[in-house]
């Protein structure tokens, strides 16, 4: 990958950063145990103290082939662009990614992040929109990919050379 090439969302790499730093100082405030909205609501204060605009229960409407069906409520929305999904749960699992996913789609905001506070230690996971991860996926298969000629340090042992222009 060249220097000029960036992954998906290295623009909200900073925003990132301070919701992440919000969220460690509520769980080292508050501890593990509380339910989710004890946490938003500790978020709430830490990310304003942050000077971060932060807006809690943010409901976004949701359609199919153009006909309503319903809102959906997102935990937090900062700066009007991240969306932030609180669990207080033993273990996060796919459901919960499946849930960021579909509030980027429907909120159309570029960022999210799934945060579990049940643990000892407060877990983050930048969640990517469909789109975002296919591309993240793509960048990440060509950064690890074998180069086009094997070199020396690249071939150990008989039949290396073989395996490695593969």
């Amino acid at each position: 990958m060249s220097s000029s090439e960036s992954l998906p969302g290295d623009e909200w790499n900073d925003l990132v950063r301070q919701v992440v730093r919000a969220a460690v100082q509520v769980h080292v405030g508050i501890g593990p145990g509380f339910l989710e909205a004890f946490y938003q609501k500790g978020l709430v204060v830490e990310l304003t103290s942050r000077g971060l605009h932060c807006s809690s229960e943010v409901e976004v409407p949701v359609s199919y082939r153009g006909v309503f069906l319903g809102r959906q409520r997102l935990d937090l929305v900062v700066a009007g662009r991240a969306i932030v999904e609180l669990k207080a749960v033993s273990k996060l699992d796919a459901a919960h990614f499946a849930q960021v996913r579909s509030y980027l789609a429907a909120s159309g905001l570029p960022v999210g992040l799934l945060f579990n506070f049940a643990g000892p230690k407060v877990e983050c996971r930048r969640v990517y929109s469909v789109g975002d991860r296919v591309r993240f996926q793509g960048l990440r298969a060509l950064r690890v990919s074998a180069p086009a000629e094997p070199t020396v340090s690249d071939v150990s042992g008989p039949g290396a050379a073989e395996s490695a222009a593969v």
